[in-house]
């Protein structure tokens, strides 16, 4: 087991042009457990042909990363927001608008979906 856990940027540093009330989470894990992301495996038998990760098969696309972010806050709180938006930015240094990623309102329904059936 993990006998000792370094405490890493415990205290976030103010950058200006920060994502504003981004909260970042960090997860150290056993190279010889074997994690089952439950939230998953019921994304694909609700919808089978769903691509949650890049053609690489290593990173998640964006849909992947935002039905993840939602378990996380639902896991955390014990529910989603009332209203989920699909559309993500922010501002560059110029001022400059920034999309960082969009999700199909369709598919965030979806998202909601799937979380309501893993809670229960």
């Amino acid at each position: 087991g993990h006998i000792s856990i370094p405490a890493i940027d415990t205290l976030a540093p103010n950058i200006e042009y920060d994502l504003v009330g981004c909260i970042r989470i960090l997860v150290h894990y056993e190279d010889n457990v074997n994690v089952k992301h439950v939230y998953l495996g019921e994304a694909k038998k609700l919808r089978p042909g769903i691509e949650l990760y890049a053609p690489d098969g290593s990173h998640q696309s964006d849909l992947g990363a935002f039905l993840t972010a939602c378990t996380f806050v639902a896991t955390i709180t014990g529910e989603l927001p009332d209203e989920l938006k699909g559309n993500f930015g922010t501002k560059d240094i110029y001022g400059e608008s920034i999309q960082l990623m969009r999700i199909d309102m369709l598919d965030v329904v979806f998202c909601r979906k799937v979380i309501e059936v893993v809670l229960k």
